[in-house]
C-alpha cells in the first residue's frame, strides 16, 4: 500500500472492518486467500473505487495491457484503458453495474500501452461493505482474440460448405429476423421430426415450450451477441417435450446477418438425472428408516438388559450375600472363598451390562436430556482414552429438543469423539451447545493434527464413513453439518437443527 492509500499489483483490497475482527493473523490469512485466489484465475482481475478509478490490478491484467508495472494502473480510470468508441457504452455499464449488482460478457475494444488495441470480454460484480453500502467494483477480463478469430471463421464458412455442416451430429440451424429458417443440417431436423423443406416453413417460435423463452433469448442476444449452453424446453412435431442446450451466434449468411444456433439435446441425461435424485432421496428414506429401526432395537436391547438381565444379577447378588452371611452362613473355607469369587464375577457382570446398556442407549439421554448424556459418556471417553474433554452450554439451553433430534445430536457426537481419539492424535476436545430459541448449535472441536477436506480421503481415513454417516444423522433431522479443518490446526464439526 502507497501512502497517499492507493495499492500497488501485490496488494489484494484491505479486509474491511467485519472480515478484520480476528486481528491481523486473519487479515493475513484473507490475504492469502485472495492471492491464492487471484493467481489460480485464468483471466486478468482488476478492482475499481465507485468512479472507476482503479486500485489494484492483477500481474495478468498487466500483462494483458503491456504496462511496465502497477504504478501504470492505480488512480488510473479504467475507461482510459478502453478504446474511445466504447468508452460511453462502458460508463453506462458502470452505472449499471452500481445499479443491479453486476454485468456479464460485455466486449469492448481494449487499449494496450503502446496503443494497440486487443476485443476483450468483461464482467464485472458491485462489492459491498460490512454495512451493505457500495464500496467498490471487482472485474474479471478476458483476452477474447483467439474466439472471435475462430468465430469469423465460422461466419465466412457460409452455406457453401453447408455439406460438412450435414455430416456433423451437432444440430445447427441458420435463421434470420423474421423468425424462420434458412437452413438446418440433417441433426436439426431429427431434433424436431421436420424434414428440412417443413423446418423452413415452420416458426421458430412454435418450438418454445414457453415462448418467453425465445424473447429473453433473443434480448439477451441483442445485449452479449451471443448465448451459450442455456438449457430450454422445446418441443418436437408430435407435441413431446424435450430438453436441450442452446448455443447463439450472430453470422453472415449469404452476405447478410443471421443467427446461427446449435443445440445439443439433453433430455434423457436429465431425466437420468431425475431418476438418480429420486433413488438418491429413497436410499436417504431407506437409510433413515434403517436407523430408526436400529436405534429402536438398541433402546429395547438396552431396556431388557437393565430390566432382565440386571434384576437377575442383583437377585443372584442377594443370594451369595445371604450364603454368606445369612442365618445358615457357609462355614468352610473352600465355599466361601468360592463364594466370594462368584460375587466378584456377578458384580463385574452387573457393570458390564450397564456399560452394554448406555452403549447401546444411554437412559440418561431419555430421562435427562442431551447434556446430562453428553456429560456422561464424555467422563467415560476421558477414562478411556486420557484425552480431557470440556463441555461448553449456554443458558439458553433450557429446553429439551425433539427426541429424534437429540438422538442424532448425541450419536454425532459419539461419532466425532471416537474419530478424533482414532485419528486426531488430540490432547483436548471441546464440546459446545448454544444457539437461539429458534435453532440449536453443536460444535465438536479438536486441537488434532486436522486435514485437508480437498484432499481424497483414503479408505479406514477420518472422513471414509464417519463424515457422511454424521451428515445424513444431521439432515435427518432437517438439520445443517460442516467441518472445518486445515492440517496442523485441530477440527470442528458444527450442527444446527431446528428446535
Amino acid at each position: 500500500m502507497r501512502e497517499n492509500g492507493t495499492m500497488e499489483t501485490g496488494d489484494p483490497p484491505e479486509v474491511p472492518a467485519g472480515e478484520a475482527r480476528g486481528g491481523p493473523a486473519a487479515a493475513r490469512a484473507a490475504e492469502e486467500r485472495f492471492r491464492t485466489l487471484v493467481a489460480a484465475l485464468p483471466d486478468a482481475v482488476a478492482i475499481t473505487d465507485l468512479e472507476g478509478r482503479v486500485e489494484f490490478a492483477s500481474p495478468l491484467a498487466i500483462r494483458l495491457l503491456g504496462l511496465s508495472g502497477p504504478g501504470e494502473a492505480v488512480g488510473r480510470s479504467a475507461l482510459e484503458f478502453i478504446a474511445p468508441e466504447d468508452r460511453a457504452r462502458a460508463q453506462d455499464n458502470l452505472r449499471k453495474t452500481a445499479a443491479e449488482g453486476q454485468v456479464r460478457e460485455v466486449q469492448y475494444n481494449f487499449l494496450k500501452r503502446n496503443g494497440a488495441m486487443f476485443p476483450g470480454e468483461l464482467s464485472a460484480v458491485l462489492v459491498r461493505d460490512a454495512g451493505g453500502q457500495p464500496a467498490s467494483f471487482i472485474a474479471i477480463i478476458r483476452d477474447i482474440t483467439e474466439r472471435l478469430e475462430a468465430e469469423d471463421r465460422l461466419r465466412r464458412f457460409g452455406a457453401q460448405h453447408a455439406g460438412i455442416l450435414e455430416a456433423i451430429p451437432v444440430a445447427v440451424g441458420v435463421s434470420i429476423e423474421e423468425g424462420r429458417n434458412v437452413y438446418t443440417n440433417l441433426a436439426m431436423q431429427g431434433i424436431f421430426g421436420y424434414t428440412a423443406a417443413e423446418a423452413l416453413a415452420v416458426p421458430i417460435a412454435s418450438h418454445y415450450v414457453n415462448p418467453e423463452d425465445r424473447i429473453r433469448m433473443l434480448a439477451d442476444l441483442a445485449r452479449d451477441g451471443s448465448i451459450r449452453d442455456r438449457e430450454v424446453g422445446l418441443r418436437h412435431r408430435d407435441g413431446t417435450a424435450l430438453t436441450a442446450l442452446l448455443n447463439v451466434d450472430i453470422v453472415e449468411w449469404n452476405g447478410a446477418p443471421a443467427r446461427m444456433a446449435s443445440l445439443r439435446d439433453v433430455t434423457e441425461a436429465k431425466l437420468t438425472e431425475g431418476r438418480l435424485r429420486e433413488q438418491a432421496d429413497q436410499l436417504r428414506l431407506l437409510t433413515d428408516r434403517l436407523a430408526a429401526v436400529a436405534e429402536a432395537e438398541r433402546a429395547e436391547f438396552a431396556r431388557m438388559l437393565h430390566d432382565a438381565m440386571g434384576q437377575n444379577l442383583t437377585g443372584l447378588s442377594f443370594q451369595l450375600h445371604a450364603l454368606l452371611g445369612g442365618p445358615r452362613p457357609a462355614t468352610d473355607p473352600g465355599v466361601r472363598e468360592r463364594l466370594l469369587e462368584c460375587l466378584s464375577m456377578v458384580s463385574d457382570m452387573a457393570d458390564a451390562s450397564r456399560e452394554l446398556g448406555d452403549n447401546l442407549r444411554p437412559s440418561v439421554l431419555d430421562d435427562y436430556g442431551l447434556d446430562a448424556a453428553v456429560r456422561a459418556w464424555g467422563d467415560r471417553f476421558t477414562a478411556r482414552t486420557g484425552i480431557a474433554l470440556r463441555h461448553r452450554t449456554a443458558e439458553v439451553f433450557g429446553l429439551r429438543l425433539a427426541r429424534e433430534a437429540e438422538i442424532a445430536l448425541f450419536r454425532i457426537v459419539q461419532e466425532a469423539l471416537a474419530n478424533a481419539a482414532r485419528h486426531a492424535k488430540a490432547t483436548e476436545i471441546v464440546v459446545s451447545m448454544d444457539g437461539s430459541p429458534e435453532v440449536f448449535r453443536l460444535e465438536v472441536a479438536d486441537n488434532g493434527a486436522g486435514f485437508d477436506l480437498a484432499a481424497p480421503q483414503a479408505e479406514g481415513g477420518r472422513g471414509a464413513m464417519g463424515i457422511p454417516i454424521m451428515q445424513r444423522r444431521a439432515e435427518s433431522v432437517r438439520g445443517s453439518f460442516r467441518i472445518e479443518s486445515r492440517p496442523g490446526l485441530g477440527t470442528s464439526v458444527i450442527v444446527e437443527v431446528p428446535r
